[in-house]
């Protein structure tokens, strides 16, 4: 259970964070105050507690809040908040790179780029997500989309990357007249159309360069 009250019973809490929230908001009526800043000459007076309790009454009176924990040394909001801060973090991460609600069109053109060698020509997308499980439902509308991509161009292959940089690895989606090429240069084996990529997050400096010297 998250530590809010650091030993002061709760309804006492309750009353000075109340007071202290008036006194700020009333402080200057005309000029609201819109950032405060809890400090203390020395450790242990109580800061964390103070910042955490007084965020989450303005947050219960209906005002955006954001409590932002400056003490990279001693961190305790975390503690308070009762939040596993490495899960909380991969948690936003995986959601701000969320492709729930995208088109397929949206998803692959997000970051789309074509490239040419000389006769022969590819399409290569790359999505950066965490949420690649979530993609699931997108597979056979996808390919079905960069199939038509690569006839409509005349191109040799269209690849779609999602990338998870945290983990360092991308998962591979080939349609297209010749997706060998995609095997052969990356020493795979597409399974529906589809394989792991480890290491790999960058099309600038690990993909193209790789399909180059399979095409020349």
């Amino acid at each position: 259970m998250a530590k809010k009250n650091a030993g002061v019973p709760q309804n006492v809490l309750r009353n000075a964070v109340r007071t202290l929230m008036s006194n700020i908001c009333f402080a200057d009526v005309d000029n609201p105050i819109k950032s405060i800043v809890v400090t203390s000459s020395i450790p242990n007076e109580g800061k964390s507690t103070v910042a955490y309790n007084l965020a989450e009454a303005f947050a219960a009176s209906g005002k955006r809040t954001l409590i932002v924990e400056a003490d990279m040394r001693r961190r305790t909001l975390a503690e308070i908040a009762g939040v596993d801060i490495k899960e909380f973090g991969m948690e936003m991460f995986k959601a701000g790179t969320s492709l729930v609600g995208k088109t397929v069109e949206e998803i692959f053109n997000q970051d789309y780029k074509k490239f040419s060698f000389g006769d022969l020509s590819v399409g290569v997308a790359q999505v950066n997500t965490m949420d690649i499980e979530g993609f699931a439902p997108y597979k056979e509308e996808m390919l079905a989309y960069m199939e038509k991509t690569a006839k409509d161009n005349n191109m040799e292959f269209t690849m779609l990357l999602l990338t998870d940089v945290i983990n360092a690895t991308s998962e591979a989606f080939v349609a297209g007249p010749h997706p060998e090429y995609v095997e052969e240069a990356f020493h795979i084996e597409l399974v529906d159309k589809q394989a792991s990529l480890p290491g790999v997050i960058s099309r600038k400096k690990q993909v193209v360069p790789v399909i180059t010297e399979a095409l020349s």
